[in-house]
């Protein structure tokens, strides 16, 4: 019985532990369960947010596309005043001057449908005063060219406008983040020619506006574009937003490096096929590591938080268990050393309840009869105990 009883103490301390290791794996499992579902959900996001806006930035480029093509499509029918006036008092070249100006008509008809997007854009010609048409108010600016390097520089005057010098691309600016976008091409630039004309195409602020704000930005996302000769004129991303002192195309390995001031940043382009405007979006990997870091540092703190509380909760609810059967086994313990009066503390109505009753309720000679504490061939069941020490005769 003595041995029934140690053994019941000792799987009953056994199991206490058993379960606290459970709970401290069952609680680990959950967290990390917990959090790599958040780290999926959260890359689920991002590339649905990711195929958005490539799909966003893909109609907002096949729209610019549509204007500029319609913008050179008008350049071609571009008339100084000068010219048009001795054109139709000599009588000459009026159908052509009709019909030029009803080819106009026809085109201006079709940026008419993209009112929402443009708030202005102008057609100048070099030898002649430039014509303001569109929607929005007329841009004043004065052209200049700088004829030893057969480039043309041309200088904004409006507020909020860039300065920009064709193929050396300093001091670019804008006033503020997406106030204002200026795209601005020469038609039929050639480095021996004298320029055509330009087209000058204002986008509007709230459209501007409208098409990033459905954009995910999360330092992924920005609005490149390049010249006809397939360089860099700026880009912007929500991380930059200061004046860009410098920027410098690298052609072969497609990257470019934006200065401001002291800050270098180095970004990655795509160059469209056509020699148009291009829209670019970054790669969504660079977030999605950065989640999955973040995201691994909560498992981290999450597992070291478990195993903590764990351990406190062992300590402070496991000893309502584990101590009611040290103090039985303490109180055995001190019996062994013929301690006969000690009575076990006990409070359980499970097995090791029952044992301990029954041990309580035996005398010191039906302890010692029953062999509890000394193998029963090592004493005299006839002895006695004199004020609560055994007297054991040996044979």
């Amino acid at each position: 019985m003595r041995k029934r009883l140690y053994k019941r103490l000792l799987d009953a301390k056994l199991e206490t532990k058993l379960c606290a290791v459970f709970l401290v794996i069952f609680l680990m499992s959950m967290t990390c369960i917990l959090v790599l579902s958040s780290i999926l959900i959260r890359a689920e996001s991002i590339k649905n947010s990711s195929q958005k806006t490539e799909q966003i930035l893909k109609e907002a480029k096949r729209n610019l596309d549509y204007i500029i093509l319609d913008m050179e499509n008008m350049s071609r029918f571009i008339i100084s005043e000068s010219t048009a006036q001795t054109m139709l008092l000599e009588g000459k070249g009026t159908a052509a001057y009709e019909a030029n100006s009803n080819q106009m008509r026809e085109i201006l008809a079709n940026l008419a449908s993209y009112k929402p997007y443009i708030e202005s854009i102008g057609l100048y010609n070099l030898d002649g005063d430039g014509i303001s048409i569109g929607f929005g108010p007329a841009l004043t600016r004065d052209y200049r060219m700088l004829e030893n390097q057969g480039w043309l520089q041309e200088v904004f005057e409006a507020k909020g406008m860039y300065c920009w010098e064709w193929a050396k691309f300093e001091d670019l600016s804008l006033e503020k983040n997406f106030e204002r976008l200026i795209l601005t091409r020469v038609v039929n630039r050639q480095m021996s020619q004298k320029p055509a004309g330009i087209l000058t195409l204002t986008l509007n602020q709230s459209y501007l506006e409208n098409m990033l704000s459905q954009i995910y930005l999360g330092n992924q996302t920005a609005l490149t574009l390049t010249t006809p000769d397939k360089e860099i004129i700026f880009s912007t991303e929500e991380e930059r937003t200061g004046v860009v002192s410098e920027v410098f195309a690298h052609k072969n390995d497609n990257t470019f490096i934006i200065r401001e001031g002291l800050t270098e940043s180095l970004l990655h382009y795509e160059i469209a096929d056509d020699a148009g405007w291009i829209l670019y979006s970054k790669t969504p990997m660079k977030e999605i590591n950065r989640d999955f870091l973040i995201n691994l540092q909560v498992i981290i703190f999450a597992a070291v938080l478990t195993i903590a509380l764990a351990f406190y909760f062992y300590k402070r609810f496991a000893k309502t268990i584990t101590k009611p059967i040290s103090d039985v086994m303490h109180a055995m313990r001190r019996m062994e050393c013929a301690n006969f009066k000690e009575q076990i503390p006990v409070d359980r109505e499970d097995e090791i309840g029952t044992l301990v009753k029954s041990f309580n309720s035996m005398t010191s000679q039906e302890l010692i009869c029953k062999g509890w504490f000394l193998p029963p061939n090592t004493y005299d069941c006839g002895s006695f105990v004199v004020n609560g020490t055994a007297v054991v005769g040996k044979e």
